[in-house]
């Protein structure tokens, strides 16, 4: 049962987001990309608008990895600095709410003014696509939102936590572009970077582990082992994904990024209440 307290926040972060023009700003950049990106994804190729689906998907898993991870990671810096900024922590913290209720309500807040986001961004293009390819791409445009909304939400957690441990907006701020360079732009280069070092010798077992640490290279394996043909086309040709990693395990990771940052997001907020 959902306390009146926690609904109270809910309703709260809601509201204030939805409010500001960034949020705006972002639903509508996402959904120009994601209209632009499917129509002329395969222009490299010298073809434009929506003839094949793999080329579509592709294009639009590309963008995603950059924009939702972004979106998310500067929306949530804002968490708890917003609320010093404006004078309404010590209200909060001086609320009948207890810490739990107060993250659990943060957290519920945030989450929805992303997945509103995220929806408002994708629905027009995956409506498209689906009027254009038919009712075979369903499951896949399933997986994608689905999966989009985790990874999202992961990174939304990610810079929340952060939010508790620096005071200053822009210094969190700050570090929430840094960790959006290192997640979705360095680690990659890095992995790439083995690869040539060691000349394509890397285990498999080893290349593996180190993409499964990754949300954004996860959030890739789940769409890339349910749309088969993503393989050559995402650059993963010469990777063999072991057996184990099967799409259970590949949620399963994506639900501990969102998790494991959860937790300890509420352990710092109870630890700072505390002192």
């Amino acid at each position: 049962m959902v306390s009146e307290e926690v609904k109270g926040i809910v309703r709260k972060e809601v509201l204030d987001k939805y409010r500001t023009r960034w949020i705006q700003l972002s639903a509508v950049t996402l959904l120009i990309f994601t209209l632009a990106i499917s129509y002329f994804g395969g222009s490299p190729a010298g073809v434009v608008g929506f003839r094949k689906f793999e080329a579509v998907f592709v294009s639009l898993l590309t963008l995603v990895t950059y924009l939702i991870p972004l979106i998310a990671l500067v929306l949530g810096s804002g968490a708890f600095p917003e609320e010093r900024e404006k004078g309404t922590l010590p209200i909060l913290l001086s609320s009948v709410a207890t810490p739990e209720e107060l993250w659990t309500g943060k957290v519920a807040g945030y989450a929805l003014v992303l997945a509103g986001t995220v929806v408002a961004g994708y629905l027009p293009a995956l409506a498209l696509v689906f009027i254009k390819f038919g009712s075979w791409v369903l499951p896949s445009l399933l997986v994608f939102l689905l999966s989009s909304l985790l990874l999202g939400t992961s990174m939304l957690l990610l810079s929340m936590t952060a939010s508790l441990l620096i005071r200053e907006r822009t210094r969190v701020l700050a570090l929430s572009l840094l960790l959006w360079i290192v997640i979705v732009i360095l680690y990659d280069l890095s992995l790439l970077g083995l690869l040539v070092v060691t000349k394509g010798m890397v285990s498999k077992a080893l290349f593996t582990f180190l993409l499964l640490l990754n949300p954004v290279d996860v959030f890739r394996m789940v769409n890339l082992l349910h749309v088969g043909e993503l393989k050559a086309m995402l650059g993963f040709a010469t990777v063999e994904i072991p057996p184990y990693v099967s799409p259970p395990v590949l949620w399963s990771i994506l639900v501990a990024w969102i998790i494991v940052p959860g937790a300890l997001g509420r352990l710092l907020l109870e630890r700072r209440l505390a002192g």
